[in-house]
């Protein structure tokens, strides 16, 4: 498996086909909509408009050039909405609105960073290492992978170390109030093994025995039996209590430009909406609605061309940003999403997925999916059940998206 480098930042963007890309860390998961308003104001005047949520729930700008780039961070900085940019630690993206969630993950992710940086010598981390903090609710996070994960059950948190719910290794429940410490101990001791050791790398290198020493002084009650809760998607209605509930929507292909995002804003600081949380899935979640303002806030995020039905075709593509705004793509993904899900959407059908990937890397989606289109240097490969850098079934030459795509639905149909 090809590991994929550093996440862009304000401090250390990402070079892309279409200028310079910036991902935002969030001190908490939502804003207000008048921030979000000033946010794609922002990347409309100092971008090219176009804004992503990211597989992981974040905000990406793009577009940026070397020029602009310190006028929008002062922009962004002086909204003070943003957290240190690593490592990248995840709550549930209704943290501090969902009554349902245990264990208060919103102090302990402020707590976890106030210890990171009182370090000295500073923490040298992986550039991807990735810390979940989950208390469950509505939304819960267990198909976020980490190298470590917290999950509250009852008065403590149950510690597992280098994958999601399902593929992560049990390794004992901690009290909440070393919780924080605990996760510290072991991000001092993966930075201490090498400035690119994650958790599945000393796992998979040295066995327990290390993060057991690492934790020596914390007192560990055995793991939980594993429970894999059913998965929750983000795109429909939450109740938040009797009076308020939150409404997740999806951007198409987890994008949406500036202008847009402006006028979903609006609506909803009309209806007078709490935040807005970018979540998981390239999804949005609006909060604080009541139950006479959900209706209209579906009702202007449909006129937008946002996803707000569950049996939409979209959610079941995922598309990266392609050619030509990535300078790594073979092909323009996103004419072939819009095409499947347009002409093709017996390819998704039955829950099943797509990914259309403009190069090997795979950024748009980590797992397996039953069909992924892949593009190389020579042609379009086709990998079925499997990931953007595995070995294609086929190879089909670069066409336009409805030949491309043809081409595709008849292969599928005769496997």
């Amino acid at each position: 498996m090809n590991r994929r480098g550093a996440c862009p930042t304000l401090a250390a963007p990402m070079a892309t086909g279409d200028g310079l890309l910036v991902r935002l860390a969030l001190e908490r998961p939502g804003v207000s909509p008048a921030t979000l308003t000033e946010i794609a104001r922002a990347a409309a005047d100092h971008g090219n408009g176009l804004i992503d949520v990211s597989a992981r729930g974040n905000i990406q700008i793009r577009g940026i050039s070397a020029a602009s780039l310190p006028a929008l961070t002062a922009r962004l900085e002086a909204l003070d909405i943003l957290a240190p940019d690593h490592p990248a630690i995840a709550v549930n993206p209704l943290a501090g609105v969902d009554p349902a969630i245990e264990g208060d993950p919103l102090t302990i992710a402020r707590t976890l960073r106030a210890l990171i940086a009182a370090c000295r010598p500073a923490l040298t981390l992986a550039p991807k290492m990735t810390i979940v903090i989950d208390g469950g609710g509505a939304l819960p996070l267990d198909a976020l992978a980490a190298d470590i994960r917290l999950v509250a059950a009852g008065n403590r948190w149950s510690l597992a170390l280098a994958g999601d719910a399902s593929t992560s290794v049990p390794f004992g429940m901690v009290d909440k109030g070393n919780a924080a410490q605990a996760v510290l101990l072991l991000l001092a001791l993966l930075a201490w093994r090498g400035s690119h050791m994650r958790a599945r790398d000393l796992l998979d290198q040295a066995g327990p025995g290390p993060f057991q020493a690492a934790l020596a002084a914390i007192p560990l009650a055995p793991p939980p039996a594993m429970v894999i809760r059913p998965p929750v998607p983000d795109v429909g209605r939450h109740a938040l209590d009797d009076a308020q509930q939150a409404l997740g929507i999806a951007l198409p292909f987890g994008q949406i430009d500036a202008t847009r995002l402006v006028r979903l804003a609006e609506a909803a600081d009309r209806l007078e909406a709490k935040s807005i949380c970018p979540a998981p899935g390239r999804a949005l979640l609006v909060t604080g609605l009541s139950a006479d303002h959900i209706d209209t806030m579906t009702e202007s995020a449909t006129a937008l061309g946002i996803i707000v039905d569950l049996t939409d075709p979209r959610l079941g593509i995922a598309a990266c940003t392609g050619k030509p705004a990535c300078a790594s793509a073979h092909f323009d993904t996103r004419a072939v999403a819009r095409h499947i899900a347009t002409h093709a959407p017996i390819l998704v059908a039955n829950g099943r997925r797509v990914h259309i990937s403009g190069c090997a890397k795979g950024c748009a989606r980590a797992s397996t999916a039953e069909i992924t289109i892949v593009g190389h240097a020579d042609g379009i490969g086709v990998v079925i059940n499997g990931r953007a850098d595995a070995i294609p079934f086929a190879v089909l030459p670069h066409l336009d998206p409805a030949a491309l795509v043809a081409r595709i639905t008849l292969l599928e149909s005769k496997i």
